[in-house]
Order: structure tokens, then sequence, then C-alpha cells
């Protein structure tokens, strides 16, 4: 649960946010790259048609801190409210500490759970079909798990 909020919560920030300019998406060398417009792809910085670890993370951090809007280093409740669902729920789901907030490790620690269940064959890396959306809407703004 925690894991599949997070990247949720990525790919909806993501695709939200928009890309400044639409380029084309280069066949990656096993012809599965991402879509064109999907979060995979705009994870892809190097558009080498994966999401490795690396860009996977980056893209966390960067929601992380756009989601920070008092910039302490973790997302509050009222932080959270920013998105459809519960935000309560996101909150006792991610707060390991049960300090009442999510910290970026937290954050982070939820997202390479889902990276990791989303690299299916195990190679570092997530191509398109691996690890798609659960749901045809983007969901609440926090990582889940399944």
């Amino acid at each position: 649960m925690i894991v599949r909020c997070a990247t949720a919560l990525l790919a909806a920030s993501l695709l939200l946010a928009g890309a400044a300019t639409a380029q084309p998406v280069p066949p990656a060398p096993d012809g599965k790259p991402a879509a064109r417009g999907s979060y995979l792809d705009r994870l892809d910085t190097n558009k080498d048609g994966f999401v490795d670890r690396a860009e996977f993370r980056a893209g966390l951090n960067q929601l992380f801190d756009r989601k920070d809007a008092n910039k302490d280093g973790a997302l509050s409740l009222e932080e959270l409210k920013t998105r459809r669902g519960d935000p309560a729920k996101r909150l006792a789901s991610l707060d390991n500490d049960k300090n009442g907030s999510i910290s970026r490790e937290e954050f982070l620690a939820a997202g390479d759970k889902r990276f990791a269940r989303c690299d299916k064959d195990g190679d570092g890396r997530i191509a398109k079909g691996e690890c798609g959306p659960r749901r045809a809407a983007a969901p609440s703004g926090a990582p889940t798990s399944r």
C-alpha cells in the first residue's frame, strides 16, 4: 500500500506538471520504450526508454520537494491534503516512526519498495509494461504498496 501511493503521487504530479517540451521517445534495445507522455517517459531523463533507480529516486525527491510546502523536510497531514483520497490514511501508512509526519527517508523508502516490485526482471531499470498505473485516474498523493 505504501509504495503504490508514492508511485501514484509521483505519477499524478508529473502528469499534472506536464512536460516543457514534447520529445520523441527513442526505442529501447528490447523494443519496449516508455509511451510518450507516460510517467515513465517523464522520469526517463536520459531518454533511453527505461527508468533506472537513480532516475526514479530523482523524481521522488523532486516530488517530495514540491509537496513539502514549508520546507521543513517532512510531509505533514496538511501538506498531504492537496491530493485526492484520505490524507490521514496516507500519513498513517507511510509514517513508520509514528511522529505525525513523513520524512524524506520514509517517502524514499516507500518509493524504493515500489521500484523493486516494478523491476520484474531485476535488471535495475523499469521498462514499459513492467510497472504501470493500477487505475485509470491518478489516485491519492503518497506512496503505497500493494
